[in-house]
C-alpha cells in the first residue's frame, strides 16, 4: 500500500512539474497581444504609392527622396456628442506639412469631409489619410502628382 502511495505522489509530482514547464514555454514564446483591433505598426519611412501608418508630430522621410511628410497636430476619430439615433455629418482637420526639396508647404487634409481635400500648394505629391482610428494610429497614402 505504501509503495502504491509513493508511486502516485511521483507521478502527481511529475505531473505538476510538466505542467508548470509547459506554461512556461507558452508565456515566452507566445506573441504579445495588441491593445485593440485598431492596433497597428507605425514606419519610420513611407513609401510612395502604399498606404502606410505614421506617428503623428514626427518627421517621416518619403523613400527614395530627400523629402518629409509630418502630421503637425495630434488628431484621433471623435464622433462628436449627438442624441441617440440623430444622423452626424462631421469632418477631422488633419494639418499636416511636407517638406519638398528643402522647403516647406503647409495642408490640411479635411477626413470626411465631401469638400475639395487638396489644400497643400507643394509641387510634388498628393496626401491622403485613408484611416484614423480612436487611439490616434494614423494611415496615410503620398502619390506623386
Amino acid at each position: 500500500m505504501k509503495k502504491n502511495m509513493l508511486i502516485l505522489t511521483g507521478i502527481g509530482i511529475l505531473i505538476i512539474i510538466s505542467l508548470i514547464i509547459i506554461s512556461i514555454i507558452l508565456t515566452t514564446t507566445a506573441k504579445p497581444k495588441a491593445k485593440n483591433a485598431d492596433s497597428t505598426t507605425s514606419t519610420s519611412e513611407i513609401q510612395l504609392n502604399s498606404k502606410q501608418y505614421i506617428n503623428q508630430l514626427e518627421k517621416i522621410k518619403i523613400k527614395g527622396t530627400n523629402d518629409t511628410i509630418m502630421i503637425t497636430k495630434k488628431v484621433k476619430w471623435e464622433v462628436p456628442e449627438h442624441e441617440e439615433g440623430e444622423l452626424v455629418s462631421f469632418a477631422i482637420a488633419i494639418p499636416y506639412t511636407i517638406t519638398v526639396d528643402g522647403k516647406e508647404y503647409d495642408g490640411t487634409y479635411h477626413l470626411g469631409s465631401f469638400e475639395n481635400k487638396k489644400t497643400s500648394n507643394n509641387p510634388k505629391y498628393n496626401f491622403e489619410v485613408t484611416n484614423l482610428t480612436k487611439d490616434g494610429d494614423i494611415e496615410v497614402l503620398i502619390t506623386k502628382k
